[in-house]
């Protein structure tokens, strides 16, 4: 067996890494432990930009270059509907396993309200408030920053593609089977009616991208 005594050698012994017992609140908002400062790190922060990625560096992303807001896409809008497309289903199973009464309720008053719409844009508008609850009602908090990702670059194009979202967005029979299918709380009916949903949308739009690009468009 070691020596205690020789073990403690191989430790750095400094004030800064003076600690209190773990279940000794009142010693950790000692005042008096606070006033007394160490310089041991001070070499280490005066380096941090040596060592963390610094936003301002045109190596990572140059912000003086030119970018056309009118005619460049944040998001490649192939790509926003590649991913809709793979993660939705699967929000749909998610949102079947957790949901609320209170959400089932929301998700169908949303479909009502894409039903009355008459504008493509107003109905994409409906759609992605159903997703949005849908998204939340998953808790999966990595599905959520995607869907905000995907909501802002589609936005960017939402006018000029929603009418290529047209069959799936008539498709009132298929948002009320994906609404039954989470309010039963059967996760497998709800991935199956989601990827049915959104399959038919995301082909059409990809299909009229793809036009356009031959076309010349950007």
């Amino acid at each position: 067996m070691s020596n205690s005594a020789n073990d403690q050698t191989k430790f750095t012994v400094d004030a800064a890494y003076e600690a209190v017992a773990p279940d000794d609140f009142a010693a950790m908002i000692e005042v008096d432990r606070y006033g007394s400062r160490s310089d041991a790190f001070d070499k280490i922060i005066s380096a941090t930009h040596d060592h963390f990625w610094d936003p301002m560096d045109t190596r990572y992303i140059d912000f003086s270059a030119p970018f056309d807001m009118e005619k460049e896409f944040l998001f490649d809008p192939e790509q926003n509907f590649e991913l809709r497309t793979a993660i939705g289903p699967d929000i749909a199973r998610l949102a079947a396993l957790r949901s609320t009464p209170e959400q089932h309720l929301q998700l169908q008053a949303l479909v009502d309200q894409l039903q009355q719409q008459t504008e493509w844009v107003e109905r994409d508008r409906a759609s992605l408030a159903f997703w949005r609850v849908m998204v939340t009602a998953s808790e999966n908090i990595a599905y959520q920053l995607a869907f905000n990702s995907m909501q802002v670059a589609w936005q960017q194009v939402q006018s000029a593609l929603a009418p290529a979202l047209a069959g799936e967005l008539q498709d009132i029979a298929g948002y009320k089977r994906l609404v039954r299918a989470v309010a039963r709380h059967n996760p497998e009916a709800a991935r199956k009616a989601a990827q049915a949903l959104v399959e038919q949308g995301s082909h059409s739009v990809i299909e009229l991208i793809e036009r356009m690009r031959a076309m010349g468009s950007p």
